[in-house]
């Protein structure tokens, strides 16, 4: 009788942790058809604008920038109301536009959200969740970009800084 060897591989399955219910739970815990990315997949993609992001989902379109989105169709704003049928959010803040930079993570919440992110989240919502500050730890970050648009002789300039003083 013989034995053969057998190896398994293991890969470390990061564990992604959302707080779309307003409480922190595993994606594979949440309800709800979500998508998420860490800042570390962000980093790793290269991606600098939420729109890099959103084109890569199934069921989202951003054919104005990251101001404009659609979610299932339904998009930021219709000539019919004077408000969209998808809501935007940093940090539980209503906002529209935000940057890449010292983002933790970026949910996207597909489908009618009107309970918990009021009634224009018919569509869904796309939360963006900042790093928190580390109190124990001097940390520092900036970027610089320039550029010219594709379409037009403007220029692009963008330079964020941050710094965390515990």
């Amino acid at each position: 009788m013989s034995f053969i060897p057998v190896s398994y591989a293991q890969d470390d399955v990061e564990e992604v942790v959302v707080t779309a219910n307003k409480k922190a739970q595993t994606a594979q815990e949440i309800p709800m058809n979500i998508s998420v990315i860490t800042e570390q997949s962000m980093l790793e993609r290269g991606m600098t604008r939420p729109e890099d992001f959103l084109r890569t989902l199934a069921g989202v379109s951003t054919p104005g920038g990251d101001v404009y989105y659609t979610i299932r169709g339904l998009n930021t704003s219709t000539a019919q109301t004077s408000s969209g049928t998808t809501n935007t959010f940093i940090d539980e803040v209503g906002g529209s536009e935000t940057h890449l930079f010292d983002l933790a993570r970026i949910e996207v919440l597909r489908g009618p959200q009107g309970t918990l992110y009021g009634s224009n989240a018919v569509g869904g919502t796309i939360r963006y969740i900042t790093n928190k500050p580390n109190p124990d730890e001097l940390e520092a970050a900036f970027s610089l970009e320039y550029g010219i648009k594709s379409k037009s002789d403007d220029s692009i300039q963008s330079l964020n800084a941050m710094i965390n003083v515990p």
